[in-house]
C-alpha cells in the first residue's frame, strides 16, 4: 500500500473520529476578541533535545531514559526540505483541559519547532504511549488560539506508541478515543 493511500484512509478514519467526538477544526481565523472555544492548562516546558537534520534526511531518536517520551522517534526523509533544517523538540505536561469526557490525552503536549514550512514528504513520528486493550489513541493538534483540535493522520497503533504522518510540526497531543 502506498503512502497516498495509507494517508487518505488515516485522513478519513481522523474526520470521522471527530465528527463522533463533536470536535472538529477552526473555519477561518477568529478574530481577537473571541475566547477560545477550549483550553488545555499545562505545566512547565521541558526541551527535549535540538537535532539538524540535512536534506539528505535523517532521524531523530529522543533517548532520555525516564522521561514521558523516551524513544520517540522522528523520521524525516530525503528530500523533506531543500535544505538542512534545525529540529527543536520539548514538552509540557498536560494538567487539565474543558474539552469532554471522550478527550482523555495519555501524552504531554508535544512541540515540534523546526521553520514552520510545509515539508515535500511525509515525516513520521512515532510517539511513545500506553494504550489500555479496551482503547484507541489519536493524536491532535491543538491551536491555543482557537481552542481547537485537528486530527493528525494514523498510521500506526501498538499498545505502546503510535506513528503519525505530518507534513508540518506544531503543539500536538495523543489522546485516547
Amino acid at each position: 500500500m502506498d503512502s497516498k493511500h495509507i494517508v487518505g484512509i488515516c485522513t478519513l478514519v481522523s474526520i470521522l473520529t471527530m465528527s463522533v467526538m463533536g470536535i472538529s477544526c477552526a473555519k477561518g481565523s477568529p478574530d481577537s476578541s473571541e475566547k477560545p472555544d477550549h483550553s488545555i492548562n499545562l505545566g512547565a516546558e521541558v526541551d527535549l533535545t535540538t537535532q539538524s537534520i540535512p536534506s539528505s534526511g535523517g532521524v531523530i531518536v529522543v533517548d532520555k531514559p525516564g522521561d514521558p517520551l523516551d524513544g520517540m522517534k522522528l523520521d524525516v526523509p530525503a528530500g523533506a526540505y531543500s535544505d538542512s533544517r534545525s529540529f527543536e523538540i520539548s514538552y509540557a505536561p498536560i494538567k487539565g483541559h474543558d474539552f469532554n469526557e471522550y478527550f482523555n490525552p495519555i501524552s504531554p503536549m508535544i512541540t515540534v519547532k523546526n521553520g514552520g514550512e510545509y515539508s515535500e514528504e511525509l515525516m513520521m513520528v512515532t510517539i511513545p504511549v500506553t494504550i489500555p486493550d479496551d482503547s484507541f489513541a489519536m493524536a491532535f493538534y491543538f491551536d491555543a488560539a482557537t481552542g481547537k483540535l485537528e486530527g493528525i493522520p494514523l498510521v500506526d497503533e501498538t499498545p505502546n506508541s503510535i506513528t503519525i504522518a505530518t507534513r508540518h510540526f506544531s503543539s500536538f497531543l495523543i489522546s485516547l478515543i
